[in-house]
């Protein structure tokens, strides 16, 4: 696949594109609105090169059992460098099927690239524990959107449409993050959902 390609091609250099354009600082902001809990497994969705994961890391703590998850072998190279304990999954999250629920669900900018952008999340929220957290970044309606169309073919959510889709999903919003600065503060958004203990 097309994109797949292009994702591969861009892992080398990918943890550095998101240092230079502030995407570390913007994941460590969404970390610190994180709910204080007892995480025992974690899931990040879409890892890349792990950069959301090390943000919840070193802003919240350290799951007893870290997945990453994502459909490009080249990505994950540079996630299993980055945690070599973790457990890493090339898979597509439409098809992910894990035995048990995460506690903390970790996704940044996977939605827009996904044919049905409102299952995706609710997959999101299947694969979440009850009482536990989705912290999702998702890019949102700038001009600058259509310049970084042109390579990714990605999409763009308005807040009300998130939290729509969150709604539906059966996942409550408890906090907006609006990115600080550089590119993210332009381009992307944070979420912190909760889902509903049974």
């Amino acid at each position: 696949m097309e994109l797949d390609r292009r994702y591969n091609a861009a892992a080398p250099n990918w943890r550095r594109m998101l240092e230079d354009h502030g995407f570390p600082a913007a994941y460590r902001q969404l970390a610190r609105h994180a709910p204080e809990s007892r995480a025992q497994r974690m899931i990040d969705v879409g890892a890349g090169s792990g950069e959301l994961s090390k943000a919840y890391i070193e802003e919240c703590q350290r799951p007893i059992e870290h997945v990453l998850l994502d459909r490009s072998e080249g990505m994950l190279e540079q996630a299993r460098a980055a945690f070599p304990l973790a457990m890493t999954v090339q898979e597509d999250l439409a098809v992910y099927e894990p035995e048990h629920p995460f506690d903390i669900t970790l996704c940044a900018h996977v939605i827009e690239h996904c044919p049905e952008p409102t299952e995706a999340l609710a997959h999101l929220a299947r694969i979440t524990a009850p009482g536990g957290t989705l912290l999702l970044a998702v890019s949102r309606p700038h001009i600058c959107q259509v310049l970084i169309w042109l390579k990714w073919q990605h999409r763009w959510f308005s807040a009300s449409d998130v939290e729509r889709m969150g709604r539906m999903a059966g996942l409550n919003l408890k906090t907006m993050v609006p990115f600080d600065h550089g590119v993210p503060a332009r381009v992307s958004q944070g979420y912190v959902f909760v889902k509903p203990s049974k």
